[in-house]
């Protein structure tokens, strides 16, 4: 959707017709629930309308209001038919009801201070024409994307055109299968990073997150995994699969199902949280680089440095060596929420991909070979991002067919990436250097200096981006929220 006025200080963004009216949202409120047809959403605000003629479009054409998360994907749209709606006695503005859904714009006189809008002594004296308090519940409806933040709301009237509003300043708050989004006028929210000392100082070497950041894993090299459920506030240390030269770990979305690989051992499976482990012999002791995950935990994948990449279909119990990937330096590898697309990178070679969960693979980027260190992938495989030590990060929009250098980061001892679902929201960090984040898809960075500069080895990152956590090889667990 196409925008034509930002005003920074309060993150509103609008798109204006002619006649101009200005919508300032107080509130966008949204409660995503796991359930088919549970999902909802609301809003409260004011709208100003100089030229008076929104209420009576309304009332002839209906109007559609939208609701759209970070990078203005479409997270839900209803449409009120002029049929559902209902002029006001006394031309107090109108109601409009759709199925689950109620929109309503009454005059008002009284407007909060900080509402940017048009002075009342700006109308003419012969159009006075009021505010409107704006009231938007939508029940019973169901989102197919992931919710991210910051959120916008718009509304489109034929005839008149389209206008909506962005708030940025947001908290988001997770628990069981509900997550519930506020975002309301003002500077966006600055999250905070924490060092979590509950597990210690230690050698990390991987760290993987639940879709909701709640619960966490994370291995030491030379040591034993912890785990955690609650943030990384608290950590238990899991004994069960022994001290050893873990690599590398990769959680199911839920956080049940774990699995981690051991340099020049074994791939070892849990199917509670990290409680209890099982070794897994049938893809033999190599010198495992990284594991993958599906979103289930069904299909895994592993490459092995100077040897193949590995696929699972059954949670580890079998594997099966393919050999069209060819015999490489293998350092990472990323998969999609089904496990059908995979993509790999080669330290001192090319990025590969498969799109039948690592039947066949496609070498890509093969303009220059270069040292490839970390790769990251969306839940549909279609935006993937990788970086290289002692260069740049790179994304693709195109699930690898094409890529592009970001540069706006600096060239780096980039270590470890991570992606939101919709890969709008990425977050690196440097070995020897400091976290960093994106929000517009590795477009722009922001280094984030609370956590500090340290030797850090791997961030991990809820589906929607909103939580982080960054293991340090020689230190801490930080994560942000």
């Amino acid at each position: 959707m196409r925008r034509a006025l930002s005003l920074l200080a309060l993150g509103i963004t609008l798109a204006l017709t002619a006649a101009q009216p200005t919508m300032t949202l107080t509130s966008i409120k949204v409660v995503d629930m796991a359930r088919t047809n549970k999902d909802q959403w609301r809003l409260k605000g004011y709208l100003d309308d100089p030229d008076g003629n929104i209420t009576s479009a309304i009332d002839e054409v209906g109007t559609t209001a939208t609701l759209q998360n970070s990078n203005d994907v479409v997270i839900n749209t209803v449409a009120f038919d002029p049929a559902g709606c209902k002029l006001l006695n006394k031309d107090k503005g109108i109601i409009c009801k759709a199925m689950g859904a109620r929109m309503s714009l009454k005059r008002t006189k009284r407007v909060p201070k900080d509402v940017m809008i048009t002075p009342h002594g700006a109308h003419n004296k012969t159009n006075p024409n009021p505010y409107y308090k704006i009231l938007g519940v939508f029940r019973r409806q169901e989102f197919n994307v992931t919710v991210s933040t910051p959120l916008t709301a718009a509304f489109a009237i034929a005839g008149v055109g389209e206008f909506s509003a962005t708030n940025t300043k947001c908290t988001e708050k997770d628990r069981k299968r509900t997550s519930k989004y506020l975002c309301m006028t003002g500077a966006p929210s600055p999250g905070n990073w924490t060092q979590q000392t509950a597990a210690g100082s230690r050698n990390w070497f991987s760290i993987a997150s639940s879709s909701d950041g709640s619960k966490l894993a994370a291995v030491v090299g030379g040591g034993l995994i912890y785990t955690s459920t609650d943030s990384g506030a608290n950590w238990a240390e899991q004994t069960g699969a022994g001290s050893r030269s873990w690599v590398s770990i990769a959680s199911s979305s839920d956080g049940s199902k774990l699995a981690a690989v051991v340099l020049g051992g074994a791939i070892y499976t849990s199917t509670d949280s990290g409680v209890t482990w099982e070794e897994r012999t049938a893809a033999g002791s190599r010198n495992w680089q990284s594991i993958a995950s599906s979103a289930d935990g069904t299909k895994l994948a592993a490459v092995d440095e100077g040897g193949l990449v590995y696929t699972s279909t059954d949670s580890g119990a079998t594997w099966v060596d393919r050999t069209a990937s060819g015999s490489r330096n293998w350092v990472s590898i990323a998969s999609s929420s089904n496990g059908s697309k995979l993509a790999a990178v080669v330290e001192g070679g090319f990025i590969y991909t498969s799109t039948d969960s690592g039947v066949t693979w496609t070498p890509r980027a093969t303009n220059a070979s270069r040292d490839w260190f970390s790769i990251a992938s969306s839940s549909d495989g279609s935006k993937l991002a990788a970086v290289v030590i002692g260069g740049s990060i790179y994304t693709s929009t195109d699930s690898g067919v094409t890529w592009g250098e970001q540069t706006a980061a600096g060239s780096r001892n980039w270590f470890s990436i991570a992606s939101s679902s919709d890969g709008s929201k990425l977050a690196a960090v440097v070995q020897g250097g400091s976290i960093y984040k994106s929000t517009d898809s590795g477009v722009t960075w922001a280094e984030q200096t609370i956590a500090g500069s340290g030797s850090w080895n791997s961030i991990a990152s809820s589906s929607n981006g909103s939580k982080l956590a960054a293991a340090e090889n020689g230190g801490y667990i930080w994560t942000y929220a």
